[in-house]
């Protein structure tokens, strides 16, 4: 775990590179887990493996997750007002962060899985595949990404409706929807957990 945090340390901020980097330390953190989970099942069967699982997991979240989930968010607020600005941005990966930022969140209440594709993921103890995104478990997303995203979408268009109310009255209108379905959009396709919350502060922002 080391050797991927020292990596992460040496790769440029804002760059696809760190999402990569990032997505790969996230991949060992699943692969390390489940082999200590399937260890433990294996050799210590009387073992309680799920307070294992919990245990490694707090202990990898404050030794790695703290260092580095800043530096992350600021990477994806960044391609994200790339793609405000029309310019290509790495959007399977940006999605797959996101993502991550919300399994960090699962906790001390994690499982490991497989998808049909072999793929390991965090899933929720006790939940199905349907039910992998839990409100009760969405306080890390709250804290380590959506509260910076959100500030950042509220200074952009804090500035820009004070530019648009130089406008007349229809064309006010007509810019601010344009945005707002823009925006709107924008959360379908890479923080859909973020919708309501973006459409509500673009409402505030906007129409207040």
């Amino acid at each position: 775990m080391r050797m991927w945090s020292d990596r992460l340390d040496n790769v440029q901020s804002n760059t696809l590179s760190l999402a990569e980097e990032f997505s790969l330390f996230w991949e060992s953190i699943q692969l390390y887990l489940f082999a200590k989970k399937s260890l433990f099942q294996e050799f210590f069967s009387s073992f309680n493996q799920e307070r294992i699982i919990k245990m490694a997991f707090s202990h990898l979240g404050e030794k790695f997750f703290k260092k580095h989930i800043p530096r992350i968010t600021k990477t994806i607020i960044f391609f994200l007002n790339e793609d405000r600005n029309g310019n290509a941005i790495p959007g399977p990966q940006l999605k797959r962060v996101i993502r991550m930022i919300y399994e960090i969140g699962l906790g001390d209440d994690i499982d490991l899985k497989k998808d049909d594709n072999n793929d390991f993921f965090y899933h929720p103890f006790g939940k199905v595949v349907r039910d992998f995104y839990q409100k009760e478990y969405l306080q890390y997303y709250i804290d380590h990404f959506e509260k910076d995203m959100v500030q950042d979408l509220t200074n952009i268009y804090t500035g820009k409706s004070q530019e648009w109310l130089q406008q007349t009255s229809p064309e006010f209108c007509r810019i601010a929807l344009r945005y707002v379905q823009q925006e709107l959009g924008r959360s379908e396709e890479y923080y859909n957990l973020s919708y309501e919350k973006v459409r509500d502060q673009l409402i505030e922002i906007i129409i207040t």
